[in-house]
């Protein structure tokens, strides 16, 4: 009989298109309380769609503007990412949870009809504006009319925040949760509102003020409860039966979530305060700085200084600590760190903006050569990259073999980079002038960069025959880089030269020799190997030779007649 392992995995698979469909924010999600949003968007409006243009990729709505609650907004404005189609309405009475469409896959309503008006929370763009984008948020809701629960909650919390410096606005809100609270009896839309104020006080989110987050952590560290009793853990989640699934599926399997926090309310306390704006925090993150800091220590502080006026003092960590730190330190600690050195130094907007260290004269003077140093320590400690690219491309200069190691660092990242290896490859003066060079040979750092991405993107190896079918030295000479530089996907090509007539018995020698070097890059990859298991690889192991019997239904290389 089936293992109920076998059978739980062959439903996952099955189901897969249905668990796909979930969206999937980043760990640790945090949703804006209905207050926030309110508080976040650059315009609220009431709105009618008009019209349509654009693909399924990208579509965009054009709305006629009926009411703008908050902000400016013209009277047609262009939304992305809306498309029109068959809609249904919003739950009037819901104020907890957002339209069920948010909930199937696309993180939040999409679809939406020109015979009903809207009430959208945008944001402001370069062009224009587009929907207020938090998972699982009510940013697209039916308008209902003016009394309606939605609307006139909205309205209640704009007045509040006009009116009431952020902590005094909380105060105001528990008051009136209170007053809701008191009353002998209370209507569903009362009962609603009160629930989402103490759904609003009871979150830690990176937009409560800096006041009120350092007092929970002040007074967390003291033992004594939070002001508020917290919101509830689905309120960061998706809540669909697709998710809901997916997990249970996962159980079955003996996939287990990840190993509770020690203290998880003060982890959650830390990364609001560094995901926010919360400059006056800095009390809080210098002691993480101290010379006897842990490796996760550290991250917090520099990642907390370059966001806060103090970009050159995280820089100098960097250099004097941080730096020294990743020579011996363990996997977790390194990528820790490494991490956190990106999102202190790099840019922000992740390509929108402007990368931190260009900013301070000391930082940029020396930053871009600190990251490719660090990039080769990662890839001799772990054979991993780190995402320091962009700040890698400003040591590029025009010639490519000024400095090899940056150029075959940065060749996945760089299609100039990729298409300059292949015209490489293909000069009859590179081919000929290879035998005897050794490190020199002008096929080497183009050979390099093309094994490292072999199999990404295409199965086009006609660069590497030119290479394979020049002669016994620069087979072997492709065959060294492949084990040393070959990518976890290039075994699809490496079989089809193998299996060449054109193969001899120095060629399999020095195949056998390269293959254990890649086959552990791949195990790191992939969790396994590529060798054991695979006759056909063990054959090349062993310096055997292998015919297209053993590659089918790919077709080996075949070399002209010289």
């Amino acid at each position: 009989m089936q293992s109920i392992r076998t059978v739980v995995l062959a439903l996952v698979l099955m189901l897969a298109p249905v668990a796909a469909q979930a969206c999937s924010p980043v760990p640790g999600y945090i949703r804006p309380s209905n207050f926030e949003l309110v508080q976040i968007a650059d315009a609220i409006v009431v709105a009618r769609p008009i019209s349509e243009r654009g693909g399924a990729i990208e579509s965009r709505v054009r709305f006629r503007v009926e009411q703008v609650l908050k902000g400016q907004a013209a009277p047609e404005i262009e939304v992305p990412w809306f498309r029109l189609g068959r809609a249904f309405p919003s739950d009037p009475g819901v104020l907890a949870f957002s339209h069920p469409e948010g909930h199937a896959g696309s993180c939040n309503r999409t679809t939406l009809s020109t015979k009903a008006s809207y009430i959208l929370f945008l944001a402001k763009t370069a062009d224009g504006y587009a929907q207020l984008g938090f998972p699982f948020s009510r940013v697209s809701e039916d308008y209902a009319g003016e009394g309606a629960l939605w609307t006139r909650t909205i309205r209640t919390y704009l007045k509040i925040q006009s009116a009431a410096a952020p902590m005094a606005q909380l105060t105001e809100l528990d008051a009136l949760r209170a007053a809701i609270a008191a009353q002998p009896s209370r209507t569903r839309d009362e009962a609603a509102l009160a629930q989402d104020i103490a759904d609003h006080l009871g979150s830690i989110s990176p937009w409560k003020p800096t006041e009120f987050l350092m007092e929970a952590y002040a007074g967390h560290a003291a033992g004594r409860p939070p002001r508020y009793p917290p919101r509830r853990a689905a309120f960061d989640e998706e809540q669909s039966e697709a998710q809901a699934m997916t997990g249970a599926m996962m159980s079955l399997l003996g996939v287990e979530p990840p190993a509770p926090r020690p203290d998880p309310f003060k982890d959650r306390l830390i990364a609001v305060l560094l995901a926010g704006d919360h400059p006056g925090a800095m009390p809080l993150f210098e002691p993480f700085a101290r010379p006897e800091a842990s490796p996760a220590d550290l991250a917090l502080a520099i990642r907390f200084f370059a966001k806060n006026g103090r970009l050159r003092e995280a820089y100098q960590l960097i250099e004097t600590r941080v730096a020294p730190l990743m020579t011996t330190a363990s996997r977790e600690d390194f990528f820790t760190l490494a991490w956190a050195v990106s999102e202190a130094l790099q840019d922000p907007l992740d390509g929108e903006g402007r990368p931190r260290w260009r900013d301070d004269a000391y930082s940029a003077a020396r930053w871009p050569r600190l990251a490719l140093e660090l990039t080769k320590l990662s890839q001799r400690r772990f054979d991993e990259d780190l995402r320091f690219e962009e700040s890698l491309k400003s040591l590029l200069t025009g010639d490519y073999r000024a400095d090899p190691a940056l150029t075959l660092t940065l060749s996945g990242r760089d299609q100039a980079i990729s298409d300059w290896a292949d015209q490489e490859l293909a000069k009859r003066e590179n081919l000929a002038a290879s035998a005897g060079q050794g490190p020199e040979a002008p096929l080497l750092l183009p050979l390099r960069i093309r094994l490292r991405w072999e199999g990404v993107g295409g199965d086009d190896i006609a660069p590497l025959a030119a290479v394979f079918c020049q002669g016994p030295v620069q087979r072997r000479m492709l065959f060294e880089a492949w084990g040393e530089f070959g990518g976890w996907m290039s075994d699809k090509a490496l079989l089809r030269l193998a299996a060449s007539p054109a193969m001899e018995a120095g060629d399999r020698q020095a195949l056998a020799a390269a293959l254990p070097a890649w086959d552990k890059r791949y195990a790191a990859q992939m969790g396994e190997s590529r060798v054991t298991g695979d006759p056909t690889m063990q054959k090349l192991a062993q310096g055997l030779p292998i015919t297209a019997r053993d590659i089918k239904p790919r077709k080996p290389v075949s070399c002209p007649r010289p």
